[in-house]
C-alpha cells in the first residue's frame, strides 16, 4: 500500500484532500450547532451571517462571526508566512505547521469540555 502511494502521489493527494474536506466539514457542523451558529471550517457562512445580521436579521449573531473572521485572517497570515519559503509539496514545515495546529485545537477543545460538563 505504502509503496502504491509513493509510485502515485496523486492518490495520496486525493486521499488528504478528502481526509481534510471531511474533517472540514464536522468542524464546521459541530461549530455551528454548538457555538451560537458560528461557522468554524469556512468563513463564508460567517460573512453572510454577518451581513444578514448587519443589515438587521433578527436574532442572527455578530460577535462571533467576527472573532471567526479575525481569527481566520490570523491563522492564514501564519501559515502563509510559515509556508512562504516551501517551493511545492508537502515538506516537513507541512507537516509541523498541521501538528501545531491540531496541538492547538486539541488545547482550546479541553477547557469547553470541562465547561460543558460543568453545565450538565
Amino acid at each position: 500500500m505504502i509503496e502504491r502511494l509513493r509510485r502515485n502521489p496523486d492518490t495520496l493527494h486525493l486521499g488528504l484532500m478528502l481526509a481534510l474536506t471531511f474533517s472540514t466539514g464536522i468542524v464546521d457542523a459541530v461549530g455551528y450547532l454548538g457555538l451560537d451558529r458560528v461557522f468554524t471550517g469556512n468563513m463564508t457562512g460567517n460573512v453572510v451571517i454577518l451581513g444578514m445580521a448587519l443589515t438587521g436579521a433578527d436574532g442572527l449573531p455578530i460577535v462571533g462571526p467576527i472573532i471567526a473572521l479575525v481569527l481566520f485572517m490570523a491563522g492564514a497570515a501564519v501559515a502563509g508566512r510559515t509556508m512562504r519559503p516551501v517551493t511545492a509539496g508537502w515538506s516537513h514545515r507541512s507537516t509541523i505547521l498541521f501538528a501545531v495546529v491540531g496541538l492547538v485545537l486539541l488545547v482550546a477543545a479541553v477547557p469547553m469540555l470541562v465547561a460543558l460538563t460543568r453545565l450538565h
